[in-house]
């Protein structure tokens, strides 16, 4: 009987620890900073590096990248690594975001882009919530 309700309170912890981070999401923030979920944030990450590699000539047969689709693929595991789940567990400053994905897009083509975190305006520590 004790271990019965003991699992109950575990699913119970489990479930409300679920809804919380939920929350987490949408609660307004009081600096008027925007928070982003990780997934997003790593897809407009790898979009602004694909878009870089592509207006660079990275990408395309013989190329850095064989097609968008080889580009955004190599973009997202790198992006997961630097900001996922696992890196920033509360999620990504949005304004800070924008200003990376902005800094990625606008990087020099002779200076290569070997991860996004390399570049000053996208470091984790200034990118996590």
């Amino acid at each position: 009987m004790k271990l019965s309700w003991m699992i109950a309170g575990a699913a119970l912890t489990a479930l409300g620890c679920a809804h919380h981070e939920a929350e987490v999401l949408d609660v307004p923030m009081t600096t008027g900073a925007t928070l982003v979920p990780n997934e997003s944030a790593v897809r407009m990450l790898s979009d602004a590096r694909c878009a870089y590699e592509q207006a660079c000539g990275h990408v395309g047969d013989g190329r850095r990248f064989a097609d968008m689709a080889d580009c955004s693929k190599a973009a997202e595991l790198d992006e997961r690594t630097s900001i996922g789940l696992d890196a920033c567990p509360f999620g990504v400053d949005g304004d800070r975001l924008d200003r990376c994905a902005a800094a990625v897009r606008a990087h020099p083509c002779d200076s290569p882009i070997t991860t996004v975190d390399h570049l000053a305006q996208c470091r984790r520590s200034d990118l996590c919530w």
